[in-house]
């Protein structure tokens, strides 16, 4: 079933002929979004791509909630007012925690032993406190792992003056899972303004180290409590407004390579749990409360799009939803109020802010829209039948100005993971490589999220396997259509999709060239599609630093020099030691074997990579193309 994606939007953007590859790279986006308590005000961070100075800087603007002219608040990340007045925090561009009220200029908020850099806070219910999140890290069974601490601050100042008045650690607590799933989520939220519940592992029991637990934390002293969740990997608790249940989202510890995280509530003492999504069989992300601390909204993926839905948390069910073929994630509800604000991006369109009445999901209103959509040519979605039958899901980039008549190159973009998705977000170097003239497949094979747990987890205990399959028929099925130049494929794999882009490159003799590109597990800022835990982490939901000789015998690097095509390697300069550098590894495997093989070192690391580096990237990537014979 072919879908083809409208362009109504060309009407009102410039030409396809004053669009180049390059301008897709600089775009500006909004990235998140949250409400004041009463109502009134929307503030939100916007990502500006910075080319002359190759950096994405993110600012603060604030905005009437009903539209209107948007004011800078300032540089940084993460706002959130206070749930009292009209006093606003955030996280700086240096990891420095900020504050102002509606009268005083902007203070940075100050606290003793505080070196690290902040990486997420929440306001205390009503007395103006903040629990602040710096990152670190600690030693376990001789393993680098991480662990953050807990800060609790008070606003002793309308300018937002602070002391500390709780620092360090609670007990042997470290927030959050091991190598978290979710980066920048936080793992904490206030049950009043004396308690905390955290989501994290208690280094003095005897826990799995995948394990995460939800635990009550009093400020005036003692241990964190032990509240729930004992064999199961839980995160993101979050307060309902009344107080009185805990929302969290997480799954059971199993052997499987992948579960999806359901949502569930729990009354403060621990009783009463209740999942809330069962048999829904996808991720649940992106939890928050009405203000009647009964209904639940959340986001889940399907197909390559991300949607809204709620949920009553007295009964479970469900409704009503959002639709389409986008990414849309949910920012915030205010306390008073019947909408919801959140962050909307699509194949042409990096990020705008939006937002719609809880009765009315179908009434998306666009707020700000930083750039224009992006002109391009037709994006087909598609769905094909892998070799067993399984229904899956494509996407056909086509050049500006195609015509059936023509043979074009075909670049097969595969994602990393492997547990991530492709889909209707917005994905720069496809839409570039398309604009340069080629056609460019995206593909969701089998691993895939989003279409739930039968396909997610069908690699079956081995990757790559049954995934490269999946590939091979996607692009048979694009072939069939007579317009592929079939001596001009290249197949191109970022993060954990190197590792899939090697084995394929061995498996499909129509496979001319391959560009393994930043396979560290890392990731390139800009597109909707990052990898979300390091790809190393995937055999058995055991990393690969206990798990080697299973990871070797899975590893394509063996067998590379088998076959004889082209690769080009572009790794980023690691920030910190990887545990194993693939795409290194590859190169100099290819390299000494006496296959054609390039490689490129950025000069920083792909994820700090700016729209200029993605610009010289996906250059460099291009006259690898047209000039490697």
């Amino acid at each position: 079933m072919i879908r083809i994606l409208p362009l109504a939007a060309l009407l009102c953007c410039l030409p396809l002929a004053a669009q180049t590859p390059a301008d897709l790279f600089v775009r500006h986006r909004v990235v998140e979004a949250t409400a004041s308590p009463d109502g009134a005000l929307i503030a939100y961070t916007q990502r500006t791509a910075d080319s002359t100075g190759d950096r994405f800087a993110e600012e603060i603007f604030v905005i009437p909630a009903g539209g209107g002219e948007p004011w800078w608040l300032g540089a940084g990340s993460k706002p959130a007012f206070a749930p009292q007045g009209e006093a606003i925090a955030w996280i700086g561009p240096e990891g420095q925690l900020m504050s102002r009220d509606s009268l005083a200029a902007v203070s940075r908020i100050r606290y003793p032993g505080g070196r690290g850099a902040v990486t997420g806070f929440r306001w205390s219910p009503n007395a103006g406190r903040l629990v602040v999140d710096v990152p670190g890290s600690l030693e376990e069974d001789g393993l680098r792992v991480w662990g953050r601490a807990l800060r609790v601050l008070v606003i002793v100042e309308p300018t937002g003056a602070a002391q500390a008045t709780t620092t360090g650690t609670p007990g042997e607590l470290r927030i959050g899972p091991s190598d978290p799933d979710l980066p920048g989520a936080l793992d904490f939220d206030w049950l009043d303004d004396s308690t905390l519940v955290i989501a994290g592992r208690d280094l003095g029991a005897v826990t799995d180290p995948d394990a995460s637990y939800l635990y009550r934390f009093r400020l005036g002293g003692g241990d964190p409590e032990y509240l729930i969740g004992e064999g199961g990997r839980w995160h993101t608790p979050v307060v309902s407004p009344d107080g009185e249940w805990i929302a969290f989202t997480g799954h059971p510890v199993g052997p499987g390579p992948w579960s999806a995280d359901e949502l569930l509530v729990v009354r403060r003492d621990g009783t009463g749990l209740k999942r809330l999504t069962v048999g829904l069989d996808r991720d649940v992300r992106d939890v928050h409360w009405e203000s009647d601390s009964r209904h639940l909204w959340f986001a889940t993926e399907d197909r390559g799009s991300r949607n809204l839905q709620r949920v009553d948390s007295r009964n479970g069910r469900i409704g009503p939803t959002t639709s389409g073929s986008h990414f849309l994630s949910l920012g915030d509800i205010p306390r008073r109020g019947d909408w919801a604000v959140g962050v909307q991006s699509s194949v042409r369109t990096a990020g705008a802010l939006v937002r719609f009445p809880l009765n009315h999901t179908d009434r998306l209103q666009a707020l700000i829209t930083p750039d224009r959509e992006v002109p391009t040519g037709d994006i087909e979605e598609f769905d094909f039948r892998a070799a067993d039958g399984t229904v899956l899901s494509g996407w056909l980039f086509l050049p500006p100005g195609f015509v059936p008549s023509t043979q074009y190159p075909l670049l097969v973009e595969i994602h990393g993971g492997p547990h991530a998705m492709a889909g209707n977000g917005y994905a720069p170097f496809a839409l570039a490589h398309a604009a340069a003239g080629r056609l460019v497949l995206r593909v969701n094979p089998r691993g895939s999220t989003g279409y739930g747990f039968d396909i997610a987890t069908g690699l079956a205990g081995r990757w790559p396997g049954q995934d490269i399959d999946d590939l091979r028929e996607a692009i048979t099925e694009v072939v069939a259509r007579g317009f592929v130049d079939t001596a001009q494929i290249t197949v191109v794999g970022q993060g954990a999709g190197g590792v899939m882009a090697e084995a394929l490159r061995q498996a499909d003799r129509r496979v001319r060239r391959t560009i393994l590109r930043c396979t560290g597990g890392a990731w390139l800022q800009g597109s909707d599609a990052p990898d979300l835990a390091p790809w190393d982490e995937w055999v058995a939901s055991r990393p690969f630093r206990r798990s080697i000789d299973l990871w070797m015998a899975n590893t394509p690097i063996p067998t590379a020099a088998a076959s004889r095509t082209p690769v080009l390697v572009v790794e980023g300069t690691p920030t910190a030691p990887e545990p194993l550098a693939f795409g290194e590894s590859l190169h100099l495997v290819l390299a000494r074997a006496g296959v054609l093989t390039a490689f490129h070192r950025l000069s920083i690391s792909c994820t700090d990579a700016g729209p200029a580096s993605q610009v010289d990237l996906f250059t460099l990537e291009s006259q690898w193309l047209t000039t490697t014979p």
